[in-house]
């Protein structure tokens, strides 16, 4: 059962995509056909994850999977974090590897 929400707006070449909910493995099979065009998305492309209440090893390998392609296509991307995720990701090592695209923003 999915308890995730995802908002996509597209601006020109600006998308915004929302997360609000559980990000978690039982959400990626519902999210995976949005997902895959989040990740193939041109021009600039923020993930908004500030409204996430829970997030497992599903959900970090997605931001990371996401970083990671859309580095190599050089494809701006800004990852907005509330201070619960960003504290998770810390204590995980992976704040690091999400140094460059992440903004940090004051939520729950």
């Amino acid at each position: 059962m999915s308890n995730v929400n995802l908002i996509v707006e597209q601006n020109g070449k600006l998308t915004q995509a929302s997360f609000s909910g559980e990000l978690t493995i039982y959400a990626m099979e519902s999210l995976m056909p949005e997902l895959q065009r989040l990740v193939q998305a041109q021009g600039s492309l923020t993930l908004n994850f500030e409204q996430i209440s829970e997030l497992d090893g599903s959900g970090l390998q997605f931001i990371q999977i996401i970083k990671h392609h859309r580095q190599q296509h050089l494809l701006p991307t800004t990852i907005q974090l509330n201070g619960d995720l960003a504290a998770k990701m810390q204590n995980l090592g992976l704040a690091e590897s999400l140094a460059d695209q992440v903004e940090l923003t004051h939520g729950s």
